[in-house]
């Protein structure tokens, strides 16, 4: 089964969005055409009670809903206590724990897709991939991937997989978007952004991106609504001057196209010379609706959406 262009984030799922307005939004993400869901092990966890709210409720859609055929899983393990942001905790043991939880939580004995949440530059890239591998071969995982990964990381990792006849990584998953590089500084350690040396990786291997923050935060939509200067606006990460003047230009093409802007933002990663999958963290079913639309965009806007950044 290959990924749909859009993966659905549910970061919030259990938090913001409770059971009933989750368990809409999937099956709505999975009648549209969508087939890859995005959690983690820690997602939710910054909220206080129960534990990874994310996952288990994914995993009582996937028993009520049998519908596992149908989809494919994609969570992380490896992320640092949220106390202790700084706190690398990569070992075996460590992630052997995180996978074992996924998947009890998940319901599943294998996961189609486990990310590595953060990279440990203390640990060869073998060790690694040799900790992946023992879990592909335990049946537990189908494919993994790498999150918040530099460039020589991914090329050290591809290297490795190649001289050790290791499946290697599947894809890669950023923090990365329309006007990206013109953000302000990652508020969090250990998070990588989809950089030029990044850009340059994946047009030279084609190794699939998925990535984070697909949509500048809903940065550029609320701009258009609300001006840049609305005091919800003023401390936003992507309130650059940068990124200003790509609101500007995407108001101007959402209104000569009639596609929304966020739905422009979204295919901009049609645009890409690489195989492209961005997550959409939706909180409504409204702008669920609106992303699939960015699968819509024709090919004269695509190649105006290539002009900006």
């Amino acid at each position: 089964m290959k990924h749909s262009f859009l993966i659905l984030g549910t970061a919030n799922y259990g938090v913001t969005s409770d059971e009933s307005a989750s368990f809409d939004l999937l099956d709505t993400y999975v009648e549209r055409g969508g087939n890859t869901i995005d959690t983690a092990r820690c997602y939710s966890d910054w909220v206080p009670g129960e534990r990874a709210r994310s996952e288990k409720l994914i995993g009582r859609w996937l028993r009520d809903r049998k519908c596992h055929d149908r989809v494919l899983i994609a969570t992380k393990g490896g992320h640092p206590p949220l106390d202790q942001p700084t706190r690398v905790r990569m070992s075996r043991e460590e992630l052997t724990a995180d996978i074992e939880a996924s998947r009890q939580a998940l319901g599943v004995d294998t996961i189609d897709l486990y990310w590595l949440h953060r990279d440990d530059i203390r640990q060869p890239i073998e060790a690694l991939l040799e900790t992946l591998e023992v879990f592909r071969q335990k049946g537990w995982l189908k494919h993994y991937g790498a999150s918040n990964f530099t460039a020589e990381r991914l090329e050290c990792a591809r290297v490795a997989a190649q001289q050790n006849n290791w499946q290697g990584f599947f894809a890669n998953q950023p923090m990365g978007c329309l006007g990206s590089s013109h953000r302000k500084p990652l508020d969090y350690p250990l998070l990588e952004k989809l950089d030029d040396a990044g850009e340059h990786f994946h047009l030279a291997n084609d190794l699939p991106v998925f990535p984070y923050t697909s949509q500048a935060m809903g940065y550029y939509e609320k701009v258009c609504r609300m001006g840049r200067d609305h005091a919800s606006l003023r401390e936003h990460p992507f309130n650059t001057a940068g990124c200003n003047q790509i609101a500007d230009r995407l108001a101007v093409l959402s209104k000569d196209s009639g596609h929304s802007v966020s739905s422009l933002t979204l295919a901009w990663w049609r645009t890409k010379g690489y195989s492209a999958h961005p997550v959409v963290g939706c909180r409504t079913i409204d702008q669920l609706l609106d992303s699939f639309r960015s699968e819509a965009v024709t090919p004269d806007v695509l190649d105006a959406l290539r002009e900006i950044d």
